[in-house]
């Protein structure tokens, strides 16, 4: 029998896109806030305690630290799909922007900082490949460059915040450095109340092409489908995450990531001592 549906990713725009693509906007400001905040909050930090210049840019770093993970959520999301991690990573990244309020421990807050990151990191990763996975190619490319207009709303606005949050005392920095579980909850609210679907090219890859045909004719319309290719192509299989530290992903792309950590640290701690202590980053 002749196959006559027609390739949903050749469908035009619908409601299901933009909630998609609503659903991954808040939560990209919600990780440009969090990324832009830490700045304010430890400049404020050593204003009421002893903070070392290292552990200021450690600190300070610790989310882009977490970012370096994107590989390997990439990898855990190809494992459990992308929609049960875009559906839990947004509250805990608020919990652990929370939990900054409980403690004062550097070591802990960097800890905290590098689970942000890795939340970050999943929003990045997963809910860049579900879009994609579920827009129109022609739109593809458009919509996801117009991403970091909201990424860069959420980085200008945790600026905002940092200066406008006041009245805490000694607490303000911490107040103002968890002050992301806003825009987090945000995020996580929207995802739950407009609940995103889960990836039909996902589901054709984990042979589930009944229910992954289902779901497009259910938010696309009857006369939608998987392509041909999808629905012939086998079972992918399953990849242990033993294979992101073999080659040809090792060493050289782990190397990448320690640079870009390193990096990280230098460009923070440069940063800070340049607007908070001119004449020690002098003697630097």
């Amino acid at each position: 029998m002749e196959y006559t549906k027609k390739n949903y990713k050749k469908a035009p725009l619908s409601s299901i896109h933009f909630r998609i693509y609503f659903a991954l906007a808040l939560g990209q400001i919600a990780c440009g806030f969090a990324l832009g905040i830490s700045g304010t909050a430890l400049s404020q930090a050593t204003d009421y305690i002893n903070i070392p210049d290292f552990w200021v840019g450690l600190i300070g770093a610790g989310s882009l630290i977490g970012l370096a993970g994107s590989a390997l959520m990439g990898k855990i999301a190809d494992q459990f799909g992308r929609r049960r991690m875009l559906m839990l990573d947004m509250y805990l990244f608020s919990i652990f922007s929370l939990l900054q309020l409980a403690t004062m421990n550097l070591v802990i807050l960097f800890i905290l900082r590098i689970l942000i990151g890795l939340m970050i990191a999943i929003d990045y990763t997963v809910g860049n490949a579900l879009l994609v996975e579920w827009l129109p190619v022609k739109e593809s490319g458009r919509l996801q460059s117009q991403l970091i207009v909201y990424w860069t709303i959420g980085f200008i606005t945790s600026y905002i915040a940092g200066i406008l949050i006041t009245g805490f005392g000694t607490h303000n920095w911490q107040v103002i450095l968890a002050s992301s579980v806003v825009p987090g909850l945000m995020a996580a609210i929207y995802r739950s109340i407009f609940r995103i679907p889960a990836s039909p090219s996902w589901l054709a890859s984990q042979g589930k092409n009944k229910t992954a045909q289902k779901l497009i004719q259910k938010h696309l319309g009857k006369k939608w489908g998987l392509s041909l290719k999808q629905i012939r192509s086998k079972k992918s299989k399953a990849v242990s995450l033993k294979t992101l530290f073999n080659p040809p992903l090792s060493p050289k792309n782990h190397c990448w990531w320690v640079i870009l950590c390193l990096s990280g640290i230098f460009i923070f701690r440069y940063q800070y001592l340049l607007t908070n202590s001119p004449k020690k980053y002098e003697s630097w």
